[in-house]
């Protein structure tokens, strides 16, 4: 592996401890770092790749939680959302 390798490496496992910690600021911290070392063009699509790869294996992680909870948020929320239903 070359410097450019092992450092664009290290500027995702940043970026990517940076979301797992605060939920948020993967690609604002990537990308910046990144376009030292590759184009903008390369680096937001790249960051952004990883991004999501990210959110996909957290959610596969927690998927039987999510299942478990996404129904009863969403009923909530049309229920709260229905005009027929009276506040008071």
């Amino acid at each position: 592996m070359d410097l450019m390798t092992i450092m664009i490496l290290a500027i995702l496992f940043l970026a990517t401890v940076i979301r797992s910690a605060f939920g948020f600021g993967e690609p604002l911290i990537a990308v910046p770092l990144l376009a030292f070392w590759i184009p903008v063009e390369i680096a937001a699509p790249v960051a952004r790749l990883v991004s999501i790869t990210v959110a996909a294996v957290a959610l596969a992680q927690d998927y039987k939680v999510f299942i478990s909870v996404a129904p009863s948020a969403l009923s909530l929320r049309r229920s709260s959302a229905c005009p027929s239903v009276r506040c008071c």
